[in-house]
């Protein structure tokens, strides 16, 4: 998923992120939790879409900018 964060000092930044459903601690720059304030807010919206969510006193809005689709991959566990 490409997206744009706009934080409240106007600045912007632009990702790449994938939304993940994982159980656990492990965190990679690019992975996004389903249950993370920001996973939360993108959860299941449109592309085009300007989206907020908050994490503490801080207010954020993402864009989403475009939908990148991955092969199905099968669970690996060690």
């Amino acid at each position: 998923m490409s997206l744009e964060i706009m934080f409240p000092s106007q600045s912007i930044e632009e990702l790449e992120i994938e939304l993940t459903a994982t159980i656990g601690t492990s965190h990679s720059k690019d992975k996004v939790s389903i249950n993370s304030p920001l996973g939360r807010a993108l959860y299941n919206q449109v592309i085009g879409g300007i989206y907020t969510y908050q994490v503490g006193e801080r207010k954020m809005s993402v864009h989403i900018k475009q939908k990148l689709l991955t092969e199905d991959k099968p669970v690996e566990r060690k």
